[in-house]
């Protein structure tokens, strides 16, 4: 789009945002990931703080809003997230671990790992899921050794023979 066409569209989504019924802060959310893919991080930042004033639960909406357009950013509400439901959780840290691998720092991983172990509830399953991740971050090691943990809080037939295919 030309800058003439981009800000006209720009300036339709804030008018379409503002529109929304009062208590729905759901346009100020799209609004957010239209400034944040465009460039606009302090739009952005303004957009998303109105959605999150309403909504203080949604930085896992806002971390993906952010998306890759906006790494740093998007870390950063990942970090606020509710990582309670195990389930939940496990999709987070593969969206973390797909959005470090893209911006090449796949190190950062390990403080959103110890965040996920301090929350799941069901520690096989996360370190399980864990494992995984670094073996799709090419982490044959760590793969392991967080199988290896899963299998000592929790053995079953299927861990044991992802554990054999990964020696």
């Amino acid at each position: 789009l030309g800058t003439t066409s981009h800000q006209r569209l720009l300036a339709r989504m804030e008018k379409l945002a503002r529109a929304f019924q009062p208590g729905r802060v759901d346009g100020y959310l799209t609004l957010g990931g239209v400034l944040a893919a465009s460039g606009d991080l302090l739009g952005a930042k303004r957009a998303f703080a109105r959605y999150l004033d309403k909504n203080p639960r949604g930085h896992l909406k806002v971390a993906r809003a952010y998306g890759r357009h906006q790494v740093d950013e998007a870390l950063r509400h990942y970090q606020s997230a509710d990582l309670k439901v195990t389930n939940v959780a496990v999709k987070v840290l593969r969206e973390v671990a797909s959005l470090l691998i893209r911006h090449g720092d796949a190190d950062r991983m390990d403080v959103f790992v110890r965040r996920f172990l301090m929350q799941t509830r069901n520690p096989p399953q996360g370190f399980e899921a864990i494992s995984a991740i670094w073996l799709n971050l090419g982490k044959l090691n760590e793969a392991v050794r967080w199988l290896e943990r899963a299998i000592e809080r929790g053995p079953n037939s299927v861990r044991y023979r992802k554990l054999g295919k990964l020696y």
